[in-house]
């Protein structure tokens, strides 16, 4: 059976809207703010009080204010419980924080890997603009490892998926080539693809591919003399 994945619905469909603004704040190296500005808004139509797979009233999305303050939890009040009320309220405010950091780490994962999967990123290449860099960090505490050299064809690639596809597809078709070879299908046509363009501008994409790796093992020095963070709430 498929994985459905981790949002369905009209949640998934919100976060996909976001994916623009997600990837123009990788690029600009603000994904931190970003990415809590996205997860507030999420709470705002998606309240964590509402199960998971159960979708809110078009109503109450319809009336979603972004620009409005956030709501803020009631503690409860211990002079007015008894003890024994008092914690299970303290209880069931404790279980609904766990559960707030448990979806924004959701959330995280997902738009990372999503922007990692539209730019055929390598999630252990250091990059500036490699979201899950952070991850591996906070996550592991182990730093990726030394970034591999780049290729002429792999870098040129990442600009020609759609050209790409469109022939692996019709020769699969025209061949009968299963699925399970289209993964060798893709590379020999994009390295066919490469090697018919002219020479300059096979030298130019060389020329590119050379200088993503500097940029890359220069980074991945950057890391390694910087320590991964330590605060809980990098580490959801």
């Amino acid at each position: 059976m498929v994985n459905p994945g981790s949002f369905q619905g009209s949640r998934k469909e919100f976060l996909l809207a976001q994916k623009a603004a997600y990837t123009e704040a990788v690029i600009g190296g603000y994904v931190a703010d970003a990415l809590a500005d996205i997860q507030r808004r999420y709470f705002k139509r998606y309240p964590i009080d509402l199960p998971h797979d159960e979708e809110p009233s078009q109503e109450h999305l319809a009336n979603v204010d972004d620009a409005s303050a956030d709501a803020e939890p009631e503690e409860p009040n211990r002079e007015l419980l008894s003890k024994e009320d008092f914690e299970t309220k303290m209880t069931e405010v404790q279980q609904r924080a766990d559960l707030i950091r448990f979806r924004k780490a959701q959330i995280k994962r997902w738009m990372a890997y999503q922007h990692m999967k539209d730019n055929d990123t390598d999630p252990m290449e250091p990059s500036p603009t490699n979201p899950y860099n952070s991850l591996i960090f906070q996550l592991s505490g182990k730093e990726p490892g030394r970034p591999r050299k780049k290729t002429a064809v792999n870098v040129w690639r990442k600009t020609q998926r759609h050209n790409i596809e469109m022939r692996v597809k019709n020769l699969a078709k025209s061949q009968g080539i299963p699925n399970d070879k289209l993964a060798a299908l893709r590379d020999k046509v994009a390295r066919q693809m490469f090697n018919a363009l002219p020479a300059d501008q096979q030298e130019k994409w060389t020329k590119q591919a050379e200088d993503e790796t500097k940029a890359a093992s220069e980074e991945w020095e950057r890391m390694r003399k910087n320590e991964p963070s330590t605060k809980p709430e990098d580490r959801q």
